[in-house]
């Protein structure tokens, strides 16, 4: 009896809850992807400004290639 009531309210108002439902999903998922590419940039900026150049040396075969090492040492 309350499925028929609610088919025939969403039928006659013409509202499309599930759509509604689906919508919600997205916005939250919207939200979540914003908060995790913030936390990417985030997280690539610390890593980018504790990298630093190596200082050529002789243990070093001359090239083209620039090497770069972290605050560990890698």
């Amino acid at each position: 009896m309350y499925r028929l009531k609610f088919d025939t309210t969403s039928y006659i108002a013409n509202i499309d809850f599930v759509g509604m439902q689906r919508e919600d999903q997205l916005q939250k998922l919207i939200v979540e992807n914003k908060q995790f590419d913030e936390n990417y940039l985030k997280n690539l900026k610390e890593i980018s400004q504790n990298i630093k150049e190596f200082t050529k040396s002789e243990n070093i075969v001359q090239s083209d290639k620039v090497v770069y090492q972290n605050s560990d040492g890698i």
